[in-house]
């Protein structure tokens, strides 16, 4: 269990690091912004590398007994949560309208899988990312706004079938390397 808290640690407390923007301007004044996104990538893959090899070593510590839509809840927000996450890196109406995609769509992902597991580790794992979004969206609200700029609706049908595309293939490795869906 220390290791997957260390990384838990490790990949938020880098994450969250932007949100200090006084700390992250002199990090970047001192070293330079290459040598910042050089060390902020390594710090958050060393933290998610920790996370998933650590989460296997967690006991199975039960807190609550997931509802019976617990699972068909998780499986149902996978498919805006994929989306929204495939938005945020496409030009689309879907980044104008929804601040910031990617966030809500760890959101979406959380809260599904917090509904459908109630052991420790998955309430830690699950919890801290929707934490995360949450804090990471009401701080990005308040500097950021979004374009205005009307796109063609083809390209949110880009980031949908996209998303459509990733769904089927999470839900494929799903079973396969993390857990049988039922």
């Amino acid at each position: 269990m220390p290791q997957f808290l260390a990384g838990l640690v490790i990949f938020f407390g880098i994450h969250l690091l932007p949100l200090a923007r006084d700390v992250r301007a002199r990090l970047i004044g001192r070293f330079g912004e290459a040598a910042y996104k050089i060390v902020f990538s390594l710090l958050s893959a060393l933290g998610l590398y920790l996370v998933v090899t650590g989460r296997g070593q967690v006991p199975f510590t039960p807190l609550y007994a997931p509802p019976g839509w617990g699972a068909p809840l998780a499986k149902g927000l996978m498919l805006p949560a994929l989306v929204l996450l495939v938005a945020a890196y496409l030009p689309c109406n879907i980044r104008r309208v929804v601040h910031h995609p990617m966030l809500l769509g760890i959101l979406l992902w959380s809260v599904g899988h917090l509904a459908a597991n109630g052991d420790l580790g998955s309430v830690l794992l699950f919890g801290s990312f929707g934490l995360y979004a949450i804090v990471d969206g009401l701080a990005s609200m308040r500097r950021e706004s979004p374009t205005q700029v009307r796109l063609p609706f083809w390209r949110d049908g880009l980031a949908v079938v996209g998303g459509l595309l990733v769904y089927g293939l999470v839900f494929h490795l799903h079973g396969r390397f993390i857990a049988p869906l039922a």
